[in-house]
């Protein structure tokens, strides 16, 4: 039941890697050396170094705001933070986390806890813990599913066992998946989403020219592979030639599919939004058994379904043939020893931490209760958070971060009515969507039913198996249905903050309410700097160019004059070009494109946050500016920093630091930047969208 937001923070790479049960990794490579340069500006500044790469405050540096003003607000931290082991970097996310995570984890060892969600997240957390178990059944679970995909003779048999939906095929890849999501057309009506398996080496662009990030990716991958294939029996050298034909293999279904540039761009909600009915998807393909695979699955009664990649659909139909029987086995076989490896034992689960080390540039790996309360947080999310909200009231927060939400949608309300370059037809249309957005703060008005959730007498890998097939259970029965929109899909534990474009909403999560964002002591200017910034940005995003595509129901929608576009594009090609000059490092250059929504969104929302600070009297600008640096404040490996460049849509964090600050009056009056300084940009040259 995915909805299409947007996050305030980049979500930390290994957290993920475990979030996630470590199924997927996250593409990132290394820098080549360890020197990196600095980012080369053509303004009339002088270039920033990265100094997220903690490598760069090597010898004297003297912080200056009208140099560097992230480094001259967070200079002593940067150069004394640690990153722990097995994490990529370290920031106020994880400062404001750290207390969240540590509570939570108590509420998964306190046996005064009664309730069912309790139960239910306490049995998850002791059965992961059991290693003892876990060691002795070793990979036992992986045989029955091992030997039917290697008993398949034929692809009559191979279909069979594609349209098997009992537990034998569960965690294996079967080419084509379905999931009831949220309609683009109507975000009142789920659609069925039809799409595609992940590839090993994550980005589709990886198997027609290899990165350096690649060539990471493919030897941990291979890595894996054999040494989960040779627990099989196979041989070193038969493992690794058959991790060879399924890389190969891939590139085919590569040759089809998105790559992660290509979901970037602003224009991938169009191309991915291919809506048929159920004859029609039908006769999609001839050879895979798809007609009969829906209704397998669960899905076959849907009136709609969404083809996320057509060309992806057709190219599986091409190379489901008997030429290929074997190696489509092979994939099948690697893909599911990848996907249940962090099910199994010590053995198989320390070789996941290995290969995600080489990835990512983290080292060792995290106390085995942290991983426990990953895996529960990401697969019991609903009970934890129900359960952690009971013990700790935030109804308090809750009434105050509301009224300040309240008061940012205020400002921005006449920020749209001043926006002198729309039309007024235009502005209305904005201002209606403004004026409809929800504010979602800490939880929402209902919650998603866990109470038939059962899972006495199960072991780490059956509660795994049974709560994904719950869940499951829970999409399908959304098919032809309309969207429960007081529900959340998102965990208010997270140090985090959204806007959903297909509910117009805005979501505040208690995870962030802490550290450099919220305090109950905050002077005003640090509060607007701290949690106020996110609430603007969030905001914002309801009109980036991403965001601006839906309108106040969360339908994708035009609501503009062409006119009104044209101008809007032109502002927002400019933030583009401007990204598209900085070099981070080792010659390598930010993707404006890439990073362009969130980009406005910073801007924007720190736009509007002035906005309210200019009707306060002796408001604080030093505190503030230095309040917002704060936040943005991080350390990170150069291979995390390298995936942050390339594969997120946020700017890299110094940047969204100095690139948003050096666009406003308030920053040049406080800090008396002059032409000539590093920080100066010309008026002309400022990056205001809106």
């Amino acid at each position: 039941m995915k909805q299409r937001k947007t996050d305030f923070k980049k979500t930390e790479i290994w957290q993920r890697l475990t979030a996630l049960l470590l199924t997927l990794f996250i593409v990132t490579t290394t820098v080549g050396g360890q020197t990196v340069q600095a980012a080369q500006l053509s303004n009339d500044g002088s270039p920033w170094v990265d100094y997220d790469l903690q490598q760069n405050l090597s010898g004297n540096v003297t912080p200056n705001p009208r140099d560097d003003f992230y480094l001259y607000v967070n200079h002593e931290w940067l150069a004394n933070a640690k990153i722990a082991e097995g994490n990529t970097s370290t920031d106020s996310f994880q400062e404001v986390e750290d207390e969240t995570v540590k509570n939570a984890k108590a509420i998964l060892e306190d046996k005064t806890l009664k309730s069912h969600d309790a139960k239910l997240i306490q049995k998850l957390n002791r059965e992961y813990l059991n290693w003892e178990a876990r060691n002795k059944a070793g990979i036992k679970p992986l045989k029955a599913t091992v030997k039917a995909i290697k008993n398949i003779s034929s692809m009559k048999e191979l279909s069979d066992f594609i349209c098997n939906n009992e537990d034998l095929t569960y965690g294996v890849p079967k080419f084509v998946n379905f999931s009831n999501d949220v309609s683009y057309n109507d975000s009142s009506s789920y659609v069925t989403s039809v799409y595609g398996d992940s590839l090993l080496l994550g980005d589709a662009a990886e198997y027609t020219k290899r990165t350096e990030m690649g060539d990471r990716y493919y030897k941990a991958c291979r890595k894996e592979a054999v040494e989960m294939l040779k627990r099989l029996g196979y041989s070193s050298k038969e493992a690794g030639k058959m991790y060879e034909r399924v890389i190969k293999f891939e590139g085919q279904l590569a040759k089809a599919s998105f790559s992660i540039e290509d979901a970037m761009s602003p224009d991938y909600i169009q191309k991915t939004n291919n809506v048929m009915k159920k004859d029609k998807t039908e006769k999609l393909m001839k050879n895979f058994p798809l007609k009969r695979y829906m209704k397998a699955s669960g899905y076959g009664k849907s009136k709609n379904y969404c083809v996320t990649e057509p060309k992806y659909i057709k190219q599986v139909d091409k190379l489901y043939t008997k030429k290929n029987l074997k190696v489509i086995k092979e994939y099948m076989l690697v893909h599911y020893l990848s996907n249940m490896i962090c099910l199994l034992d010590r053995k198989a689960f320390d070789l996941r931490i290995q290969s995600a080390n080489m990835i990512s540039g983290s080292s060792g790996k995290l106390d085995d209760k942290e991983y426990a309360y990953l895996e529960v947080s990401a697969l019991l999310s609903v009970p934890l958070q129900k359960v952690y909200l009971k013990k700790y009231n935030a109804e308090e927060k809750k009434e105050k971060i509301t009224q300040l939400c309240k008061e940012v949608i205020a400002n921005y309300r006449q920020m749209l009515s001043n926006a002198t370059w729309l039309s007024e037809q235009t502005r209305q249309k904005a201002i209606e969507k403004l004026d409809a957005m929800k504010i979602n703060v800490i939880y929402p008005d209902q919650w998603e039913d866990y109470s038939k959730l059962n899972l006495d007498g199960k072991s780490y890998v059956e509660c795994y198996k049974a709560i994904i097939n719950y869940e499951k259970k829970a999409n399908q029965a959304c098919t032809n249905k309309k969207v429960e929109k007081s529900q959340w899909f998102i965990s208010t534990l997270e140090a985090n903050a959204s806007y959903n474009m297909q509910d117009n909403s805005i979501n505040i999560l208690l995870g962030i309410l802490g550290g450099d964002f919220y305090r109950d002591d905050m002077s005003k200017e640090e509060l607007y700097a701290g949690i106020g910034s996110v609430i603007g940005h969030e905001i914002s995003h309801a009109f980036d160019t991403n965001g601006c595509q839906y309108d106040a129901e969360g339908n994708l929608a035009d609501w503009w004059t062409k006119e009104d576009y044209k101008a809007f594009q032109k502002r927002a090609d400019k933030l583009v070009a401007y990204y598209d000059k900085i070099v981070a490092f080792d010659g390598k250059q930010v993707s404006g494109t890439n990073v362009q929504s969130e980009a406005i969104a910073d801007i924007t929302g720190m736009q509007c946050i002035l906005g309210i600070a200019a009707k306060e009297k002796n408001f604080d600008y030093d505190k503030f500016f230095k309040q917002y640096a704060k936040v943005w404040k991080q350390i990170t490996t150069p291979e995390d920093e390298e995936y942050n460049l390339q594969q997120n849509v946020h700017p890299l964090n110094y940047l969204r630091t100095n690139v948003t600050v050096q666009q406003f009056d308030e920053f040049y009056d406080t800090y008396h930047v002059q032409k000539g300084d590093n920080m100066y940009l010309a008026p002309e040259d400022r990056l205001t969208v809106w």
